[in-house]
């Protein structure tokens, strides 16, 4: 049996020389959360590919591991395999707590996903429909520099934000 009964196999052996050094100074408390951390990142490991998209551990509140789920059903599917997430946690992470409790949340990002969101391509006004809208401005703000900004946004804003209908 190893000398600190309350840290699981996996990290005794993946530790780093210096990992080990820090873990003997961490409080249990500290120690406990670094796991925590740790078996978010390998959740998928825990409850499989689909799942862990779906779901994330969040934290743990009195003894008991909150899952953040995107629908109930994932969460149902989280309440029904919770003694295998916490077989595993305790093999695995050497965490021990008194059950599992879903919740139906937004799931928060793994930390090392990249965000997704791409910009929307820029659009370059055609030349005929700017001087169509400056022809409708008609003068009414008296500079010529403002008006022919003010007309490509138009042009801009009803090519990016128009569904047909002009």
């Amino acid at each position: 049996m190893s000398a600190n009964p309350g840290r699981g196999k996996r990290q005794a052996k993946d530790l780093s020389p210096i990992g080990a050094f820090l873990g003997r100074g961490l409080s249990p408390q500290a120690r406990m959360r670094l796991n925590l951390a740790d078996l978010a990142k390998n959740w998928e490991k825990v409850v499989g590919e689909v799942l862990s998209r779906k779901s994330r551990p969040v934290s743990l509140e009195d003894g008991i591991l909150v899952v953040a789920c995107e629908t109930s059903s994932v969460a149902q599917e989280i309440l029904v395999r919770r003694d295998l997430i916490a077989d595993r946690a305790r093999k695995e992470w050497g965490l021990v707590f008194k059950g599992v409790r879903p919740s139906v949340r937004k799931v928060p990002l793994p930390r090392n996903a990249a965000v997704r969101n791409k910009p929307p391509a820029s659009i370059e006004p055609p030349p005929q429909e700017v001087e169509k809208a400056l022809a409708r401005i008609g003068g009414r703000i008296g500079k010529p520099e403002i008006e022919t900004a003010l007309a490509r946004l138009m042009v801009t804003f009803r090519h990016r934000f128009s569904r047909g209908k002009d």
